[in-house]
Parts: C-alpha cells; structure tokens; sequence
C-alpha cells in the first residue's frame, strides 16, 4: 500500500503538471474535433439540430415547456431533459465534424443543468425535500461526465478547455443537487466523485507522461546547455507538483477509506518510469559538461 501511495504522489502530481501543459500549449489555437466521438446517449436529440436554421424553434419549444412548469421541480425536470437533447446533439455534431455546433451543444449542456442545480436549489431554499428528483437529475448528471470524460481524452487545443469549462459546471450543479439526496446516496455520490476525479487525474497524467518521454528523447539528441536547462525545468516543476499533491492525496485516502482507492498500478508504474527517466537524462547532460 506504501508503495501505491508513493506512486500516486507521483502521479497525482503530473495531472497538475498535464493540467498546465495542456493550457500553455493551446492558449489562442482552435483545434479540430475530426475523429472524436461520443457513445450513444440515453435521451434522443430535439427535432432540430444546431445546425439548422430553424434550431431557435426548439429553443422557442424549451422556452414553452419552461413556461408551463409552474413549480421548481417541474422546471428543474425540464432542464434536465433539455441538457440530455444537447449532449444527444453533441454526438451528432461531432460526427459531422461541425465544431462551431460542437460547442453550441457544449454550452446547451452547460446551461441547462446549471438550471437545474439552480432550481433543485430553490427547491431547498423553500424548506422541501424532493430526494427521488434529486436521485433522477444526479445519475442523468453522471452519465454526462462519463461521456464528456471521454470525449475530453480525444481532443486539445481550446476544444479541451471549452469541455473543461462544461466539467466544471456539471459538478457545480451535482453538488447542489447531493444535498437533497437521502445520507446514504449522498456518501456514495461523494465517493463517486473522489473516484472520478481520481481516474480523470491518471488519465491526464499517463498522457502528460507520454509527452514528456517525447521530449527527452529530443533532448537527448540535443547535446547543449539549452536542453539540460529546459529538462530541469521540467524536473523542477514535476518535483513541485508532487509535493503540493502530497497532502490533497492523504486528505482523499481518509475520505474514501484506503481499502476502497483502486488505483492502476500499471499507469503508476510508467509515470513513475518516465519521471525517473527524466532524471537520469539530466544526469547525463551534467556529466558531460552540457
């Protein structure tokens, strides 16, 4: 088990050190969705898409429905539905390639269970409990950041940011929307949501590893003062985000029980390869001199 939670320093680390990564490199660069993709959703698409020129008639349609949801349960329902139609949407927009439309989906998701976190709020605020609800719209919630988990390891550019951006949001509302669940479900969707974000931080970390066994391959092949500068850098902020990682891991061990953290041994073990490549490199380039 020590030997786990040594390597999920390590990892746990490198998902920051990904995190950054990623958002220095696209900072102003649009990026295609061509290939990416999304499995098939529980709810179907609205009639019309966003690519058609009629697409603000089922924005009138969702207007009427709201309209006609006198209570703040109904309302809440409505939105729900209205998010599951746009992430069916995204699907079909990804398949055409349409990013403009992509993100059109993105931010109907975005907005619509915002929406409804708010108003499952205001359900609350008005001293009701409706748990079954607030059961029905979390686990509708769930599915949607299975497929956005997925969507989000087949893009880059600001296409990850905008899906980040949507991540953000649906856990926002989730967790408005816990606090009416009954204290049983409310302990299994906290741990949910440990577990999630640990398997989205190995994931992040596996790909930012990948990236830098490139890189030094490169450098290398690059015997100059330079390459050793830009691999400690490198080195540098890796040890730093390890260490700042440290303590947020032992406060989610204790959260979820340490018998109940299922961590993929094998991914450690190749981040943990890969940092110690890293290492060995920079020796290298000292010893010669570089």
């Amino acid at each position: 088990m020590i030997g786990i939670s040594v390597g999920l320093f390590v990892v746990l680390g490198m998902a920051s050190f990904a995190r950054a990564n990623h958002h220095a490199d696209v900072l102003g660069v649009s990026t295609s969705v061509l290939g990416a993709s999304i499995p098939p959703t529980v709810e179907g698409p609205g009639y019309l898409l966003p690519d058609s020129p009629l697409f603000f008639l089922d924005k009138l349609k969702q207007n009427t429905r709201l309209f006609l949801a006198f209570t703040p349960e109904n309302k809440a329902k409505v939105y729900a539905d209205v998010a599951g139609e746009r992430l069916a949407e995204l699907r079909f927009m990804l398949a055409k390639h349409n990013e403009d439309n992509v993100r059109v989906a993105l931010e109907g998701v975005e907005s619509n269970i915002r929406n409804a976190g708010l108003q499952m709020a205001a359900v609350q605020f008005a001293g009701k409990r409706n748990s079954e609800l607030a059961k029905t719209i979390n686990d509708s919630i769930k599915l949607k950041q299975e497929s956005l988990d997925i969507l989000e390891a087949q893009v880059s550019g600001d296409m990850l940011l905008r899906i980040n951006v949507t991540q953000k949001a649906l856990v926002a509302a989730k967790v408005r929307i816990e606090e009416q669940l009954n204290e049983a479900d409310m302990q299994n969707e906290i741990d949910y949501d440990v577990h999630r974000e640990l398997r989205r931080d190995l994931s992040q970390t596996l790909s930012a590893a990948k990236h830098l066994e490139l890189e030094i391959d490169a450098l290398e092949h690059q015997a100059s003062e330079a390459a050793q500068a830009s691999l400690s850098r490198r080195e540098r902020a890796l040890k730093s985000e390890v260490t700042h990682k440290s303590e947020l891991l032992l406060t989610s061990e204790k959260q979820t029980d340490q018998k109940s953290v299922s961590i993929n041994e094998e991914t450690i073990e190749q981040v943990t390869k890969i940092v110690k490549s890293a290492q060995d490199t920079a020796a290298k380039f000292k010893a010669r001199g570089l």
